[in-house]
């Protein structure tokens, strides 16, 4: 049994099935059925108002073209390469981990304390990257063993020595 009051009838000339969640063209404003809710299947009085575009890129540098409303996709390409379009732009450095082997690509990293390289959260720990440490920091150190620099006194930092002071007694009176 069909409600002929619940939902409403394809705008279509040839169809006029009832529909109950029947669909709005957004350029005709008509009512249409789920097979001919598209512009092309109801064949819309307002295609002038449909705007199908789309946007070329070029085949040798992937740079994305404009085109104005009369534009030819074709003759725009053409005219970009005749006015030097460059060769493939290296890309940029990708922002991962530097751990050799991951391709995680996040947005935010975290900095390894000892050697300050950016790993992923997995490769943070310096067992899981082989971390080598600050390499100046590092020569610095091997130069002292090897015998080529001492530290000398002037460049050892003071310790600082805290000393017991006998507590004085707070009263809390001021006296002149």
């Amino acid at each position: 049994m069909e409600f002929p009051d619940l939902g409403e009838q394809c705008n279509r000339r040839d169809c006029h099935e009832l529909d109950f969640l029947p669909f709005t063209c957004q350029y005709c404003k008509k009512r249409f059925c789920e097979s001919h809710w598209r512009t092309e299947q109801h064949l819309c009085e307002r295609t002038d108002l449909v705007v199908d575009r789309r946007v070329p890129s070029c085949p040798i540098c992937n740079q994305v073209i404009s085109l104005g409303p009369d534009d030819n996709p074709d003759t725009v390409v053409d005219r970009h390469i005749a006015q030097g379009c460059k060769q493939n732009q290296p890309k940029p450095k990708r922002n991962g981990c530097l751990h050799k082997g991951c391709k995680l690509k996040a947005v935010a990293f975290d900095v390894c304390p000892e050697c300050e390289h950016k790993y992923c959260i997995t490769h943070l720990h310096t067992s899981a990257h082989d971390c080598q440490g600050r390499p100046q920091r590092r020569n610095d150190v091997l130069s002292v063993f090897a015998g080529k620099r001492t530290p000398t006194p002037s460049s050892r930092r003071p310790v600082a020595v805290k000393s017991r002071a006998a507590k004085s007694k707070d009263t809390g009176c001021i006296c002149a």
